[in-house]
């Protein structure tokens, strides 16, 4: 009996050891919050997405009234997985005249009008194809963008736009 307990024990040791593992430290996100800056002014509603280099899981945030923003990763604002990272930001902004509503169903037989009535039900809304990029569009595209970042230990970044697309 006490042989079968012995080997019984170290069986669900051997099974449960390596589990112990997989949430060390480097698998713990590290609480980050910072600010992005457009030509040194902060830049509201934009999508912070940092991209790790090595594969993994992305984090996330959106900014503030104040630039500011905290990465999610697995749950609310718990941070980034340490590691260097691609970073991703972008801003979309509708055009006043594109903020009235979708098209109105056209009366009558104008093409144009018509034209305009199917793309929207095609789900080409007039205000998607009037959204304009609010950051310089390198900043919004993982292949292109010049922004890297290593997720730092204190847990802060600030990121600097130039409205030239250049870091």
């Amino acid at each position: 009996m006490c042989r079968s307990r012995f080997v019984y024990s170290l069986l669900l040791g051997v099974f449960f050891l390596p589990l112990a593992g997989c949430s060390g430290g480097k698998d713990k996100p590290v609480p980050v919050e910072g600010k992005v800056l457009l030509d040194d002014k902060p830049i509201s509603g934009a999508m912070v997405r940092l991209i790790p280099q090595g594969g993994g899981r992305d984090a996330t945030g959106l900014t503030g009234t104040d630039g500011a923003f905290r990465l999610d990763t697995f749950t609310s604002g718990d941070g980034a997985l340490p590691g260097d990272y691609k970073v991703v930001v972008s801003k979309k902004e509708l055009p006043a005249a594109a903020e009235a509503g979708p098209i109105p169903v056209p009366k009558g037989n104008d093409p144009k009008e018509m034209e305009k009535y199917k793309q929207m039900m095609m789900g080409m809304s007039k205000t998607e194809k009037a959204a304009k990029d609010a950051v310089p569009a390198v900043y919004g595209d993982a292949a292109k963008t010049p922004l890297k970042c290593r997720v730092p230990t204190d847990g802060t970044l600030t990121l600097k736009l130039r409205s030239t697309g250049g870091s």
